[in-house]
């Protein structure tokens, strides 16, 4: 449930009705869980209700799994709120933390990435990547955000290992099939429609920040990327 309501959050225009409806409903189901607090966090944050929306998030990651372990997605959704607080270094602090916690997230990369991509901090970006490829190197959306640092890069050096950040390999197929026909294995689909959060030349306001769907285009996604400017 607390994935379902990070979609609804991210959807493009949020859908505040349903994520509304879904906290709401986790809430009287049970106002002390990870998930409901996570939910109305969400609900909270998008309507701009952003200390009440701090509040859920911290109570979110003061409720451990497995003996001492913030669910992931508590610790991305109070990152999410401090970046709308304009507490860029205390986010970035808590996406470190985070991504120790839990190295097969992506969705931590990738806000940790973008976020380094809209301030034009290309050294840091650069170096964030580096660690997600080495903990996802066969991850669809590692590549692009690989992708996105060396088009943000504008380096000719760096655009020679474009073509390679983008090519995939087809992981060979099980003998006994694990799901419908077309569908890769170990691969769920996470995201809704969704407008993916690129480097914007407009300042480095990060209210709003959306994560990457594979539903827009590549041509969209190098066009976003090129907007970043390069780290002089």
């Amino acid at each position: 449930m607390d994935t379902l309501a990070l979609l609804y959050a991210q959807n493009t225009p949020p859908m505040a009705k349903e994520l509304e409806s879904l906290a709401t409903q986790l809430m009287n189901s049970n106002e002390n869980t990870v998930e409901a607090c996570i939910a109305f966090g969400h609900c909270a944050r998008v309507q701009g209700k952003l200390k009440t929306a701090l509040y859920f998030a911290h109570k979110a990651c003061n409720q451990t799994i497995f003996g001492d372990k913030p669910k992931s997605e508590a610790m991305l959704l109070k990152a999410l709120v401090l970046l709308d607080l304009e507490k860029f270094d205390e986010a970035m602090r808590h996406l470190s933390a985070a991504i120790k916690r839990d190295v097969k997230n992506i969705d931590l990369y990738e806000l940790q990435i973008v976020t380094y991509l809209q301030r034009a901090k290309i050294r840091e970006a650069r170096a964030a990547v580096s660690i997600c490829m080495q903990n996802l190197p066969n991850s669809p959306r590692a590549r692009v955000l690989k992708a996105q640092v060396l088009l943000a890069s504008a380096s000719g050096k760096e655009m020679t290992h474009l073509e390679p950040a983008l090519s995939f390999t087809t992981p060979p197929i099980p003998s006994t099939p694990t799901g419908p026909p077309g569908n890769c294995p170990g691969a769920p689909r996470l995201r809704g429609r969704q407008r993916h959060a690129t480097p914007s030349s407009e300042g480095t306001d990060t209210r709003g920040v959306r994560l990457f769907s594979f539903d827009s285009s590549m041509d969209d996604a190098t066009a976003d990327a090129m907007d970043v400017h390069s780290e002089s």
